[in-house]
């Protein structure tokens, strides 16, 4: 057979587009038919073009060209037109988790925010007389009352929150700081960067690890626009340390007419040992202090929505109501009306755990997370001799910094390949329709119970099933 007529023959054997379609990688795809087929037109014509540059020699038989070009579209497709947001199982152990999304809200925060975001709502409007009102009215009586502060706002995260209050104090002006708190959280996130960017002067003062009341008072200029004191929340300094009384600060500052400014960071909103951890410091106890401007998320301790929550005095936060940038960092109506339900919650602490998404997590005892472990791995297919599988105790973390040296006690179901290594069985669990995030700890792929909700168990036990029993 001529080189020729070999080209002719391998174009003859190219799979047709209505054969390709027919395909299972292809059949079900949840996409407009004119996307999938102008797809497979484009990848059969690059497929001839390689054809006809003598690229291909028949090295492919017509089965596995058409599976090769079915798989490729498939693969492209799901890339460029599929949502790449999915939900996955959270198997970390890690319940405020950043990049799974950080706190999963509650049920009564997802009704009521399928309701409204499906039409319109009074966001800035007041049904009493018709005229334009202030959206922070949604959650600003909630705030003030869980925290006995004067006055709230929102904005979309608690970075935004800390340029929001710099900015409208100390823009143009100096902003005093200890160097023990010049935080740098994930993400590259500096509070050095943030203050720059807020237009100010960052004025340090004091050490890594002391810093006292003469430090502030040196420190105040004219030019001084604020002082800012900032929750190290993903570390702790321990030791020979010193740092002055909130009340002292305060005292300070307004003698000198200078506000005070504190990132709180994770901010709870009530008494942490309630739920077996150990107790951080509360919104209402900083309040207390007498400090002008408490900030803090709304997705960490809190258990929303990512946001980030100022309360303070009234002044002070008409301020920040009053610059242009609250405009540029304001929610939308679905954030709102997920804060507000969540904040609803804490009306009644003593049912968090069975109304808080978050807190029922953090509640679970360490009994029945075994028993759940337990469950999942008698229901598992063990004909196959390639993983090992075993339950232990181990102990996770809050997340986000939130409790940063706090320990939580849990169970994991812990898997061992004799033929994959440990990168590609974590693979395998990522890849899965549902994907399951665990981690890897000396060699082994762990997958810890903490973060899993009862109603996930099922679709957590078929998935192993579905990697261990693919080889």
């Amino acid at each position: 057979m001529t080189e020729k007529k070999e080209i002719q023959e391998e174009l003859k054997s190219l799979p047709s587009v209505d054969a390709l379609l027919l395909r299972p990688e292809l059949k079900n795809i949840a996409l407009p038919h004119d996307l999938v087929l102008s797809a497979l037109r484009a990848s059969l014509e690059e497929e001839r073009q390689l054809i006809l540059d003598e690229k291909r020699n028949g090295e492919f038989t017509k089965e596995e060209t058409a599976q090769r070009l079915a798989e490729s579209v498939s693969k492209k497709l799901h890339q460029e037109f599929l949502p790449s947001m999915k939900k996955v199982i959270n198997a970390t152990g890690i319940i405020l988790h950043t990049n799974l999304g950080r706190a999963p809200l509650s049920n009564t925060a997802l009704k009521k925010m399928n309701e409204i975001s499906g039409g319109y709502t009074n966001l800035e409007i007041s049904l009493e007389n018709g005229k334009r009102s202030d959206r922070n009215q949604h959650i600003e009586e909630l705030l003030k009352a869980l925290t006995g502060a004067e006055s709230a706002a929102i904005v979309n995260n608690n970075a935004a929150a800390v340029l929001l209050a710099i900015n409208t104090f100390a823009y143009k002006k100096e902003c005093i700081i200890s160097r023990g708190q010049l935080v740098e959280i994930g993400g590259s996130f500096r509070m050095p960067d943030v203050m720059e960017r807020a237009g100010t002067k960052m004025i340090e003062i004091g050490t890594t690890n002391r810093t006292h009341m003469k430090d502030f008072e040196n420190a105040i200029s004219e030019k001084s626009g604020a002082f800012i004191l900032v929750h190290t929340s993903n570390y702790k300094i321990s030791g020979f340390t010193k740092f002055p009384e909130h009340k002292e600060i305060v005292e300070l500052a307004h003698k000198h007419s200078i506000p005070v400014i504190f990132d709180l960071g994770s901010g709870a909103l009530t008494d942490l040992k309630r739920f077996g951890l150990p107790g951080g410091e509360l919104v209402s106890e900083v309040v207390k202090r007498g400090i002008d401007l408490v900030t803090f998320s709304g997705d960490k301790l809190l258990g929303g929505p990512q946001a980030g929550l100022l309360v303070g005095s009234k002044t002070i936060i008409d301020k920040c109501k009053e610059n242009p940038l609250m405009r540029v960092l304001r929610c939308d109506k679905v954030t709102l009306t997920a804060m507000e339900e969540t904040l609803k919650l804490f009306a009644e602490p003593e049912k968090l755990s069975e109304t808080h998404a978050a807190y029922s997590l953090f509640s679970t005892s360490l009994e029945e997370l075994k028993k759940r472990a337990e469950n999942v791995v008698a229901n598992l297919n063990k004909s196959s001799d390639e993983y090992s599988i075993e339950i232990r105790e181990v102990t996770g973390e809050a997340g986000s910094g939130s409790l940063p040296v706090a320990e939580l006690p849990s169970v994991a179901i812990c898997l061992k390949s004799e033929t994959d290594s440990v990168e590609a069985v974590s693979k395998k669990f990522r890849s899965l329709e549902t994907p399951i995030i665990g981690y890897i700890k000396n060699d082994t792929f762990f997958l810890d119970m903490r973060a899993l909700f009862e109603e996930e168990l099922k679709l957590f036990s078929d998935s192993i099933n579905e990697v261990i029993g693919s080889g």
